[in-house]
């Protein structure tokens, strides 16, 4: 009998020792200061950035207090610079909402989690259009609820990348100097789920606040932590199984008008959709001979990507126009591509 008691004991010891870490109840007025950290490292280097929130004159605000930047590649610029510069003033609700999700582990994904919805992706969608739009794809028959939660599923399967480390921590201290803590380094569209104090709990509360706290500055995972990425993850599975990507063909055509028009303008096109707003065009123009193309990253809602190509096909215009031997030998040599490769809009390196 005395078994079974002690037995008892314990388990209910246990109990309350699994809520006393997973659910944590703090009011702001408790809270001396948020420290969000992102880190951002491959192969060629990485970035990390720290930012500091705090409560002043009964608003809470946010400092970019620390920047480290390590880059391999002698062409690109490392520095380590500490900082006090104001990103951001919060809205009230976004401290809370992140304290709430410490009070209430989520640790399943639920139709709440993201609350996407057919009509709701098909609306952005069309209201993403700078345009009239005169064709578009028969989005219900595309998006379907059963083709979102597919998606999203493939979205959030943990995924391993040796070159390709990503993380988000968040530690929040208290006026009595206590510490939760708070992580992330998955590589999925919103990095979904968090780790507090060991549990794992999905909750956007958590993105939300990093990314209110990030302001407008550059700073590593902000993309990665957005809602919007889980979008253009679905926008992107949907379309892998239509030969025709029939989401990413209607944005560029009704997304970037101004782009698409100087990119006519001078270049016959091939593209193909890589993320967001990107996508891998492969450029001709006409003084280029039929084996010869510029393949580039171009972020179409970037006008210097563009007008950067343009300068570019100018400089390999007067190689083809010109006497240059090397141009002679291989335009009219069967079998080969002269290809001039950018990467992201960047000046190209010509190979």
């Amino acid at each position: 009998m005395k078994k079974v008691v002690v037995a008892a004991v314990l388990t209910l010891l246990n109990l309350f020792f699994f809520n006393s870490i997973a659910q944590v109840k703090l009011e702001p007025r408790q809270i001396k200061e948020i420290m969000v950290h992102n880190t951002e490292a491959g192969l060629g280097g990485g970035v990390y950035v720290d930012i500091k929130v705090v409560a002043e004159n009964g608003q809470w605000h946010s400092y970019l207090i620390h920047k480290n930047s390590y880059m391999i590649d002698p062409g690109r610029k490392s520095y380590d610079s500490a900082l006090r510069r104001p990103t951001a003033i919060l809205k009230p609700m976004a401290v809370t909402k992140l304290l709430n999700g410490l009070a209430v582990i989520k640790p399943a994904v639920t139709k709440e989690t993201f609350s996407l919805t057919p009509a709701s992706l098909i609306n952005q969608l069309k209201k993403g259009a700078k345009i009239p739009i005169t064709h578009s794809p028969d989005f219900r028959r595309l998006i379907t609820q059963k083709a979102i939660d597919k998606a999203i599923a493939k979205a959030l399967t943990p995924d391993i990348v040796m070159d390709d480390f990503e993380q988000c921590k968040v530690e929040i201290i208290t006026i009595s100097r206590d510490t939760i803590k708070l992580s992330t380094d998955n590589l999925s569209p919103t990095k979904q789920p968090w780790t507090i104090n060991k549990k794992t709990t999905y909750d956007m509360a958590i993105n939300n606040f990093v990314i209110a706290a990030m302001g407008a500055e550059a700073v590593p995972n902000k993309r990665t932590l957005s809602f919007n990425s889980l979008k253009e993850h679905i926008y992107n599975d949907i379309d892998k199984r239509s030969p025709a990507s029939p989401i990413a063909t209607f944005k560029w055509n009704y997304y970037y008008p101004s782009s698409l028009k100087l990119l006519n303008q001078h270049f016959s096109i091939k593209k193909s959709y890589l993320s967001d707003n990107i996508y891998l065009v492969r450029l001709k123009t006409k003084a280029m001979s039929d084996n010869a193309e510029l393949d580039a990253r171009v972020d179409m809602t970037r006008p210097r990507d563009i007008d950067k190509m343009i300068s570019y096909s100018a400089l390999v215009d007067k190689f083809f126009l010109s006497d240059n031997f090397v141009f002679k030998f291989y335009k009219n040599r069967a079998g080969n591509i002269i290809s001039f490769p950018t990467i992201r809009g960047d000046l190209p390196i010509p190979h």
